[in-house]
């Protein structure tokens, strides 16, 4: 087996074909890269491609999604799914930019990896007078959808009820709805599309988890955990919610892990699915809460499926791999599907729901409410924390953390203090 034969197995997803650690590959398997990326979920992958665009010598490291959860030991990701919501209006303009860059990129990626993974059926984000905070702030997503050119439509009460009368917001609400350039984005699709043209580029997935970090002279030795060891002249660590449990960093990120859960109800074929992706706030003189709804959306079962999920994070952040892991494969998170069910009926009262089930996510969030994009010295550098909105904006995420890594320059024309690491 020559090396590309390696890279294309190593490939996993995306080709259907089996994966090799480094510590079964043939000798011919460099051990020695340029830069190794540490983390092969969304914003590993996205820098690996843009890195491997100028670079041949890119090691992207990580483990596949675990086939059994509830047994798995080792370190979980945030992108198990099927759907992610993708949109350029926000509040912020940092997050609305960020988005629209990596939007624009969408259909190049389908088209060179060969992979769809983007479903363009509009955004509308729903809240009723009086709930106009953070998330939810229409006034600033008005002015920062002129201000980037996002076309967009704003809907009352009434015209919210014309539109789609089958659900029931809070009386008096109001909408802002983008209808091009957002929908939802398929992660897992997404992250093999970013895999496979970094591999064709030449970038190399080693499909092993990384325990240790060491700069005893001009490399830095990369430790496995199958035992093997990769020299690189720069790391990027791209760790996600490990990003302080890995223990790879010299000091702790100011970084909380939130546990989240999503809710998914079976629906039948005919149920009405022409509304976007829609993110809700919903009062209902008890307590205020807002939420996720997806159309109904065919899973690999081949069943449809209403996502829902809201803001119900947990009592308090996960600390440490152990309880970032007992979250992941147990089942606390059903404790809270009450919450969901109630909002599903609520906001959809005619749904016919056949069965439901429920899954554990995990949010990174960071002090400064942006991604976590620095050099922590001049050979390794981070990136992480999405703070729940960087999915649909991975791809721009990674081509700055890319860029920063491969020249030790800032490669954007946002500003690099708004992206600062921050330690404990």
């Amino acid at each position: 087996m020559n090396r590309r034969d390696f890279v294309s197995a190593s490939l996993g997803l995306a080709t259907g074909l089996a994966t090799r650690a480094v510590g079964s590959a043939p000798d011919d398997v460099p051990r020695r890269f340029d830069v190794a990326i540490v983390g092969a979920g969304l914003f590993g992958s996205a820098a690996a491609r843009h890195l491997s665009q100028v670079n041949d010598s890119v090691a992207l490291i990580g483990p596949a999604e675990p086939a059994r959860p509830r047994a798995h030991q080792g370190v979980f990701g945030s992108h198990y799914d099927v759907s992610r919501l993708t949109r350029i209006v926000d509040p912020d303009p940092i997050w609305a930019t960020l988005a629209k860059r990596s939007i624009a990129r969408y259909r190049e990626i389908e088209e060179r990896s060969a992979i769809g993974f983007y479903r363009e059926i509009g955004y509308m984000m729903v809240t009723p007078g009086g709930l106009g905070a953070d998330w939810f702030d229409l006034p600033a997503m008005r002015e920062v959808a002129s201000d980037l050119e996002v076309p967009i439509e704003v809907l009352d009460d009434a015209s919210l009820g014309q539109r789609f009368p089958y659900l029931r917001f809070t009386p008096g609400s109001g909408a802002i709805v983008q209808p091009r350039n957002a929908g939802y984005i398929d992660p897992r699709m997404l992250l093999d599309a970013q895999q496979r043209i970094g591999i064709a580029r030449g970038a190399t997935l080693i499909r092993d988890e990384v325990v240790q970090l060491k700069t005893p002279g001009k490399q830095i030795e990369v430790g496995l955990r199958s035992g093997d060891v990769l020299y690189a002249n720069r790391v990027l660590v791209a760790t996600g919610a490990y990003a302080n449990a890995a223990k790879l960093l010299p000091r702790e990120l100011e970084i909380d892990v939130r546990a989240a859960m999503i809710m998914l109800s079976e629906v039948a074929p005919d149920t009405p699915r022409d509304y976007p992706t829609t993110l809700y706030a919903k009062t209902d003189g008890e307590a205020n809460y807002w939420g996720l709804l997806m159309p109904p959306i065919a899973y690999p079962d081949g069943r449809s499926y209403v996502k829902t999920m809201d803001g119900y994070y947990g009592a308090r952040p996960l600390e440490g791999r152990d309880e970032i892991g007992q979250w992941m494969r147990g089942t606390a998170h059903e404790d809270h599907h009450h919450v969901l069910e109630r909002a599903l009926r609520e906001v959809f009262p005619a749904l016919d729901v056949r069965s439901q089930r429920f899954q554990p996510c995990l949010i990174a969030d960071t002090v400064s409410r942006y991604p976590y994009i620095d050099m922590l010295d001049d050979r390794i550098g981070v990136v992480g924390g999405g703070n729940g909105k960087a999915a649909k904006s991975s791809d721009e995420i990674g081509r700055i953390a890319a860029g920063m890594i491969g020249t030790g320059e800032w490669p954007s024309s946002l500003p690099q203090s708004l992206f600062a690491a921050r330690f404990g």
